[in-house]
């Protein structure tokens, strides 16, 4: 059983990683440059994407056994991966850069 769960990581793993490229391609886009400039656009993303992982956390701390803590972390996870894939596309520096 335990085999099976952690072959079953393998792919679970590799989509959270694409997901998680529009965050760390709009880290880097930050450092490359001089002068940051924080626009409104780039504050809303980066504040939706902490607004929604620490509502998800307050609701997972609010949970009474271990497995629905887990639960809701999971799927707050996924939210915010998704969050980040589908707002990157609208922002200026954090489009599909290079691709």
């Amino acid at each position: 059983m335990k085999k099976v769960l952690l072959t079953l990581l393998i792919p679970a793993s590799l989509t959270v990683a694409y997901f998680a490229s529009k965050i760390n391609t709009g880290a880097w886009e930050l450092t490359r440059w001089d002068v940051h400039v924080l626009s409104n656009m780039t504050a809303l993303y980066f504040g939706t994407l902490m607004l929604t992982g620490a509502a998800g956390g307050l609701i997972a701390s609010r949970q009474k056994t271990k497995k629905r803590k887990v639960v809701v972390n999971a799927s707050t996870l996924a939210v915010v991966l998704l969050l980040a894939n589908v707002l990157g596309r609208f922002m200026p520096f954090l489009g599909y850069i290079g691709q």
